[in-house]
């Protein structure tokens, strides 16, 4: 109970910061409701006093009146719907950086992990403070005056009113425990659904040349016809829920209306007040049917704030700020003491206890088989392998309290499947910050590809990534070399760099790699190639996870 409550904990605090928002939501509700009151009077007005006396005079008056009071809850309505739209965008700009860093965080710890869920799931919240469903919290304290008016009128209304309301809140308890796991269901099978249909489009070629299309259409099909199961599920419960909501509805405006009837036979009440309260009565039920009617919503928020809540709870809900060194635009110093890596799921040891030394300026390569540490040891060394114990320092400075790195130009690295952010050529070589042009150009030329970005539609302001154009394995290992050369890196480590380039980019990189190691750059390589390895002052062996030896130099 304790950590079903906490979202709601967090969201009450976060709105904590919006109280003058709300307060004015608040005081419009009041306005609102308390204007509703009219079209009860109205029709004690009519029936009461119009139909007796016919004075056409006071029945156009009256209607006047209705009208203005009207045209004012309406106009009221409006400023409180934009209010909450507002307050949406607040909410939504309150919580997003530190959603989006627990989503990276989580990306890095648990890659394809569904990360993209939790942005979806903020935009579920904000939608749902936006909607009419909110409006309930709003309204719901007029429950007991309008409650309070009708046993003015006569207990007897007060009492089917409080009946009625009674049922509803029953019937809003069930929906909660019966619905609740059909919708979280039909969400998960939805994530699942579009992770796979994901995966699928990013691998079409392959899917397409190796006859796997037939297989991976089958796995769709299945997935999708347990997805289609659940949401029908689910629907069809809604729609159950609807249906007995409409149910009480009738049967409440009937047998009030019934109940005012025998009333004015008995000559306790006015005709007119027999139709007053049949209004006022479903005035006074309209914000628990609203919680019936948007209970899916509902649902739906509460998953949503959970999802967000769990995630924040595992990672740094906020990205923490650059360390200030002196010694950025110097040598750097890389040293590894006891770092060991364990995956959660396998248990299997990854990095056993491994101590490194580079020195400033110098270059190592790191050798091995597939599957023996290399890469989780270079990931370890710039600070983003999860799970990771043991010390990284950077000039005996942890790395942990340097990341985001202070100097992002002064560190460039290359993985093994490079990829793009949606951008132009230029934005993506300088990293997305503010773009050096004459850098830009620099780091192209040293990784050889800036003849081939010329020859690009729109030259470096072409549009790479995702959503622009396609780009070959070459390629994308020519930009990913830029990129990690753009400034004046102090620190480089590369893996496999030379796995897609021709002689051309192979001669690009061994120049450029000579150029910055004469400038001081200490060198991290993953490689095999003999051309590289003359490069490098050191040469370790890696194998399970372990140094094993170091070979000799041909420097």
């Amino acid at each position: 109970m304790q950590k079903a409550l906490q979202p709601w904990r967090e969201l009450a605090l976060l709105l904590r910061g919006v109280r003058k928002e709300l307060l004015v939501a608040g005081t419009l509700s009041m306005a609102i409701n308390l204007l509703m009151l009219s079209p009860t009077l109205y029709m004690l007005q009519v029936y009461d006093r119009v139909m007796l006396s016919h004075n056409a005079l006071t029945l156009l008056l009256s209607t006047l009146l209705l009208v203005l009071v009207l045209t004012l809850v309406a106009w009221f309505e409006k400023l409180r719907t934009g209010l909450l739209v507002g307050l949406g965008i607040t909410f939504d700009k309150t919580l997003q950086p530190g959603v989006f860093h627990a989503t990276l965080q989580r990306e890095l710890q648990a890659p394809g992990a569904h990360t993209t869920q939790s942005l979806q799931d903020l935009s579920q919240v904000r939608q749902f403070i936006t909607s009419q469903g909110i409006f309930a919290f709003f309204d719901a304290p007029w429950f007991f005056i309008y409650a309070a008016v009708l046993f003015l009128i006569h207990p007897l209304l007060g009492w089917i009113g409080l009946a009625f309301a009674l049922v509803h809140l029953g019937f809003i308890h069930h929906s909660r425990r019966r619905a609740e796991p059909l919708i979280d269901a039909a969400s998960d099978l939805q994530v699942q659904a579009q992770a796979l249909e994901h995966s699928q489009m990013r691998n079409a070629e392959t899917l397409q040349a190796m006859g796997m299309l037939p297989s991976m259409q089958r796995i769709w099909e299945i997935t999708y016809a347990r997805w289609n199961q659940a949401q029908a599920l689910a629907q069809h419960d809604g729609q159950q829920r609807v249906a007995f909501s409409k149910f009480l509805r009738y049967t409440q405006q009937s047998l009030s209306l019934g109940a005012g009837a025998l009333l004015v036979l008995q000559g306790e009440i006015s005709a007119g007040a027999m139709i007053a309260t049949n209004i006022l009565m479903t005035r006074m039920l309209q914000p628990l049917d609203t919680l019936t009617s948007s209970w899916r919503s509902w649902l739906g928020m509460h998953s949503a704030l959970q999802r967000i809540h769990k995630q924040s709870v595992h990672q740094n809900a906020s990205p923490s700020a650059p360390v200030p060194v002196p010694w950025a635009d110097g040598p750097l110093h890389v040293s590894a003491q006891g770092l060991t890596a364990v995956v959660a799921q396998s248990e299997t040891c990854i990095l056993d206890h491994i101590d490194l030394d580079l020195s400033p300026g110098s270059a190592v390569a790191l050798l091995g088989p597939s599957g023996a540490g290399k890469t989780s040891l270079a990931l370890a060394l710039l600070g983003t392998l999860p799970g990771c114990t043991g010390r990284v320092l950077w000039n005996d400075q942890p790395v942990d309290c340097l990341h985001p790195p202070p100097w992002p130009d002064r560190l460039g690295y290359l993985p093994q499947q490079v990829e793009f952010i949606t951008g132009t050529v230029s934005q993506n070589i300088a990293r997305f910050g503010e773009i050096n042009a004459s850098a830009v150009v620099q780091a192209a030329m040293h990784a050889g590809v800036h003849d081939m970005v010329l020859r690009l539609p729109n030259g470096y302001d072409t549009l790479i990534g995702p959503q622009g154009i396609a780009l070959s394995s070459g390629q994308k290992q020519r930009l990913g070399l830029a990129r990690a050369l753009y400034g004046q890196p102090r620190l480089l480590v590369l893996d496999e760099p030379d796995a897609h380039l021709d002689e051309v980019g192979e001669q690009a990189l061994m120049d450029a790699l000579t150029r910055l190691k004469a400038s001081g750059c200490t060198m991290l390589l993953i490689t095999h190639k003999r051309g590289l390895l003359s490069l490098c002052d050191r040469i370790l062996m890696m194998q399970s996870g372990h140094l094993l030896r170091e070979l000799a130099t041909h420097a």
